[in-house]
């Protein structure tokens, strides 16, 4: 994880602010590496996952697939740099249609359960709080495919 981050931030110096010294990842590449963390340690895996931005074709099996949703920051305290930041991380579970809907169900519920309510994730200088139990949503057709929302909120203060 350390090494993507510092990549990113290599490509964002030489790219963009060439000759401007080192420069420090911002709080959203921080938030990101925290959560991504945890879905890497994830006990159901080796699923393929599907990450926001990298190119995934769907094989014949199930699948995960990532999303973000960040709320803009909020301010705290007139005079102090500190925001609250809130998002809420979905993790849809992609299962091909054939299975009984309570075994897909199972599987979404698993990967909720690895995310805790007042779960502390931790990346650098960041820690984000999972802020209340994972919510398992209603899941849903999508062709030849059935998909279960995991939404689980989060919180930090940066």
């Amino acid at each position: 994880m350390q090494e993507i981050l510092h990549l990113v931030v290599s490509e964002f110096s030489l790219g963009h602010r060439a000759n401007m010294g080192a420069v420090m990842p911002s709080v959203e590449s921080l938030i990101w590496s925290a959560l991504r963390k945890r879905i890497e340690s994830l006990s159901i895996l080796p699923m393929p996952i599907a990450w926001p931005a990298d190119t995934y074709k769907p094989g014949q099996g199930p699948f995960l697939s990532i999303n973000n949703i960040i709320a803009p920051p909020r301010r705290i305290l007139i005079g102090q740099s500190t925001n609250e930041r809130t998002g809420i991380l979905t993790i849809v579970l992609a299962h091909p249609i054939g299975k009984r809907v309570e075994v897909i169900q199972e599987i979404a519920g698993q990967i909720g359960a690895h995310f805790p309510q007042d779960l502390c994730l931790s990346f650098q200088t960041v820690r984000v709080r999972v802020t209340s139990v994972a919510h398992v949503a209603e899941g849903y057709r999508d062709g030849s495919w059935w998909r279960i929302p995991v939404n689980i909120p989060w919180r930090t203060y940066a």
